[in-house]
């Protein structure tokens, strides 16, 4: 062979070389691409999204109340979005969304949405849970979504808790688990992923791991007993995806790191001892517990470190790409490990391939639905605990009857408690909307308070005083208003919108009920049920700590 045939072969074979290179690489930024979970702004794709996604083979989209206008409006754009990630990836992606019920409500206001978390537990019936979380999947399949971060698993024994509260089944394990696998159930049925979080627990903290990084300092055997035990009971249940937290647990990792981004954790505990053999997906990394603390970017080389086999960067498309690219250099460099890598791809697909159709609804189901989720929420409102409670609110729903005229509704607007909580929160109004359902005066009050005399001048003349509460246990000025309302000596109703603990606040020997939501759908059955149609049928789902005034 000449020296002409020798260079044209190895020239053949560096072709060769680095075709079988370039397919390599084709291949990894293709399994990379899976393993991300991007969010975006607009109502449909943008050119920015779209680039991004034959570019990086993103493969997984998150939608937020933002992108959501109308359900038509959304099914499109979950028909749109299939359709180029299929196009473009040859896989289809999994679509979520943070549908948990009650305040953490992400569809479109033509939508239905269930009660939340709290509420049904305070109806006391796993079945009812299991029906209301069907109808949830039914109607987000329906829509075009197939998976549903829920439900919460957190066991919320801290009050002041400012993320969770309400969201959870309660302050009891065994009670989380009982209901938790009854979410998880109905989601089943009805075809959605459902995804038990926040592991390994958010229940006990008084920090939002949104705007900073929670610590829990128990010790393992309390971890065992309380926070984990819901979450052993999912892994058996065989839940189809685990959400991660961005919180510190001492007792599970000593060194200064969050779950998510902990091997300790994810591995070494939800892999290897609690034997999980499903999806493993983060937070959104950039939640500022991970954000300030460690990057996203990083936190995000940490989390695929750890196992986490889905990350979520739910908001900033130009994250999502720094992240991917940084995460493309640790596989090639084998930072990452490339056999973990095909694991973790082999549980994406196993999870895709079990997605199911889109299953249309009739306008019936909707009927029925709207009918049964109306019901639900009578069975939701409960009293304190003892017969003094029901004689209390049945005294006031007496005399209601011949005062209404006079009658003087006080509460504040909603707000943006949490970053969870959808950013417009003006829709509804208990004051305007109650009164207004009732045939009497309705007063907006502030938040914190600021308006006492306002109010107190306003409600001088009142012959009866049914008063809102949103989050008054951490809301000094809620409880002066409380207070200056109760020396007015009328007959009064203390109605809690959000949390329950706002009842350690208000006097044994005053009328007061929960409602756990501040939604049109409970604002309209507090009326109902003021009106003599309806009584509260629930009990309460956590102890309410002596009162700390």
């Amino acid at each position: 062979m000449d020296s002409t045939q020798q260079r044209q072969g190895h020239e053949q074979q560096q072709g060769q070389g680095q075709q079988e290179q370039g397919q390599q690489r084709r291949e990894l930024r293709h399994k990379i691409g899976q393993k991300f979970v991007i969010g975006f702004s607009g109502t449909e794709i943008t050119p920015e999204l779209r680039e991004a996604i034959e570019t990086y083979h993103f493969g997984n989209i998150i939608l937020f109340r933002e992108n959501l206008v109308s359900d038509q409006q959304t099914r499109k754009l979950c028909r749109d979005l299939t359709s180029l990630i299929t196009e473009v990836t040859g896989e289809a992606p999994i679509i979520s969304i943070d549908q948990e019920g009650g305040m953490v409500t992400r569809l479109a206001d033509d939508s239905l949405n269930i009660p939340g978390q709290m509420a049904l537990a305070a109806a006391g019936r796993p079945e009812l849970v299991r029906r209301m979380n069907e109808m949830n999947g039914r109607m987000l399949l329906d829509i075009g979504f197939t998976m549903n971060l829920s439900p919460v698993l957190d066991v919320n024994t801290e009050p002041d808790n400012p993320v969770i509260g309400n969201r959870s089944f309660g302050d009891s394990p065994e009670q989380v688990g009982r209901f938790g696998l009854a979410a998880i159930d109905g989601m089943r049925q009805a075809g959605v992923l459902a995804s038990a979080k926040h592991f390994p627990g958010h229940g006990n903290t008084k920090v939002d791991s949104h705007i900073g990084l929670p610590v829990v300092e128990s010790d393992r055997e309390t971890l065992d007993q309380v926070e984990l035990k819901p979450f052993r009971l999912a892994v058996t249940a065989g839940v189809d995806a685990i959400m991660t937290t961005h919180i510190l647990f001492p007792a599970l990792e000593p060194e200064k790191i969050p779950a998510t981004m902990s091997r300790r954790i994810m591995t070494g505990l939800l892999r290897d001892e609690f034997r999980y053999d499903g999806l493993i997906i983060s937070d959104c990394m950039e939640m500022e517990a991970i954000a300030t603390h460690y990057g996203t970017v990083n936190g995000v080389l940490h989390a695929f470190g750890a196992g986490v086999d889905l990350v979520f960067i739910s908001h900033t498309i130009e994250t999502a790409v720094a992240a991917f690219e940084a995460t493309l250099a640790a596989y090639e460099s084998s930072e990452l490990s490339l056999s973990e890598l095909d694991d973790s791809c082999a549980r994406i697909r196993s999870a895709k391939a079990a997605l199911p159709h889109p299953s249309p609804l009739s306008e019936a189901d909707f009927v029925g639905f709207r009918k049964e989720i109306k019901e639900a929420v009578a069975e939701t409102f409960c009293l304190r605990e003892g017969d003094a409670a029901k004689t209390q609110f049945e005294a006031f729903r007496s005399a209601l009857a011949s005062l209404l005229e006079d009658t003087f509704v006080l509460g504040p607007l909603p707000y943006r408690a949490t970053n969870v909580s959808n950013v417009e929160q003006d829709q509804v109004s208990f004051a305007d909307d109650l009164a207004g359902l009732l045939g009497c005066r309705g007063l907006v009050t502030s938040i914190d308070g600021h308006d006492v005399d306002e109010v107190v001048a306003e409600a001088q003349n009142a012959s009866a005083i049914i008063l809102g509460t949103y989050n008054l246990h951490v809301y000094d000025g809620q409880k002066r208003q409380l207070e200056a309302i109760l020396k007015l000596g009328k007959p009064v109703l203390v109605v809690t919108l959000r949390n329950p603990y706002d009842l350690m606040y208000v006097p044994v020997e005053t009328a007061a009920l929960s409602i756990f939501e501040y939604t049109p759908k409970s604002i309209g059955a507090l009326a109902d049920l003021l009106k003599g149609q309806r009584v509260p049928g629930g009990r309460m789902p956590v102890a309410i700590p002596e009162r700390a005034l």
